[in-house]
């Protein structure tokens, strides 16, 4: 009975665990594309399989080249505040997704996907 206990307090501790979701601050996200130029998929967490990933990159990379639209992805367990929407803005203002362009001309070329673990 004792061993059974034990088992159930560990299991139960183990679980406990795992719900717990790291919170990402924005300055904690890793910006894959300012280590690799064909990398834009950030996936610190492992949420993503590697095959969805490369072939994201490859696709975003591809479209970037034709386009001129950087595009950011992002697949995190959690964030800091909890708001999806205002973290993905943050995100794409304070790390410069999106190219410059001088006024007049007002062209959007960024596009952040953020993807939150429920």
């Amino acid at each position: 009975m004792r061993n059974l206990t034990f088992l159930l307090t560990f299991f139960m501790l183990l679980g406990s665990v795992q719900l717990q979701a790291k919170e990402y601050a924005i300055k904690d996200i890793p910006m894959v594309h300012l280590q690799n130029r064909t990398r834009y998929v950030s996936n610190p967490d492992g949420i993503l399989s590697s095959t969805a990933v490369t072939t994201m990159d490859s696709i975003l990379y591809a479209l970037e080249q034709k386009t001129g639209i950087q595009t950011l992805v992002v697949a995190v367990t959690g964030i800091e505040g909890g708001d999806c929407f205002d973290f993905a803005h943050r995100l794409g203002q304070e790390t410069g997704v999106g190219q410059k362009h001088a006024a007049p001309i007002a062209k959007n070329t960024n596009c952040n996907v953020f993807l939150p673990k429920l």
